[in-house]
Formats: C-alpha cells, structure tokens, sequence
C-alpha cells in the first residue's frame, strides 16, 4: 500500500495528505447525493423546480449540471484514490464509482413523491464519468511520456519481452 508522506509545512500540502483528499471526496459526494435526489418543490439545495413542463433551456441547464457533477465526481474520486492507489488503479475505481453512484441516484429519486428516475440522466452521468476518465488518461499517459518514467502497461510489455527461454533440444 502506497502513502503519502507530508513532510512539508506549507498550506499546499494538505492537499496530499489522505485523510483531507477523502474527506473532500466524502463531502463532494454527500453534496451531489442530495442535489441528485431531493425534492423538486422543496429542495434543500437550489431553487425549487418552475412549475409546468420542461423547456429546453432549463433541460439544457440540467443536463450541463450533471455533466460538470460527474467529470467534478470523478476527478475528485481519483485525486482521493491517488492517496493509496497508483493512479491508473485509482482511476479504475473513481470510474466503476461514479457508474454505481450515477445508476443508484437515479434509482434513489423514484422515492421522491415528484421525481422520477430518466434514462436519459443516467446515459449522461455514465458518457460523462467515460469521458473524463479518458481524458484523465490520455493527459495521464502524455505526462509519463513527457518526463521519460513508463506506465504499468510498458513495464510488463519490456519485462516480459526481455525474458529469454530456455531453448528445447530436439
């Protein structure tokens, strides 16, 4: 298991240290659970829902907010699993999270009097989570590629191609 040491004294540095990167991803999830699944007539959190049916702008509106809440999700859940994680790990986890956290808010929202759960939210946190997951990773694998050090997948491809067999007399 890998930890962070924190041998710094400056401000900055708290933000390696594992308990507050969980704590900021505990909190940051707490906050979308009750955005995602409150009341639309008396929410906690925001203003209450207009009455009447949706238009497109406020349709439009929802849908940018689920996406900035799930890439915001997923970066936050990696920066988290970094603490203990290699980061490609870490990312794995970040993102079967954010697919199970998205699948169970929707779910959770059919026990709200005036809400109902929608695919078409679901399919939007699920393409979000992908996609900054990709994004994640191919930013990931330019900065290995820029400082010279070889990602997981490298290592084992030269180890296992430097290894020689033993040669088998007929």
């Amino acid at each position: 298991m890998r930890r962070h040491v924190n041998d710094s004294k400056s401000p900055l540095a708290l933000l390696t240290s594992l308990p507050i990167r969980w704590s900021v991803a505990l909190a940051y999830t707490v906050f979308v659970t009750i955005l995602l699944v409150q009341s639309s007539t008396q929410p906690l959190v925001g203003p209450p829902a207009p009455p009447g049916p949706p238009d497109l702008q406020r349709e439009l509106l929802l849908t940018l907010g689920h996406v900035v809440t799930f890439s915001l999700l997923v970066i936050i859940w990696w920066w988290a699993g970094k603490a203990l994680l290699p980061a490609p790990r870490a990312l794995f986890v970040a993102v079967g999270f954010a697919l199970v956290f998205g699948l169970i808010t929707e779910l959770a929202q059919t026990a709200m009097v005036d809400r109902q759960a929608s695919l078409f939210d679901l399919a939007v946190n699920w393409t979000t989570t992908i996609a900054t997951a990709t994004l994640i990773s191919e930013r990931w694998r330019k900065r290995m590629a820029l400082t010279g050090q070889r990602t997981v997948v490298e290592n084992s491809r030269r180890v296992t191609s430097d290894v020689r067999l033993p040669r088998q007399g007929l």
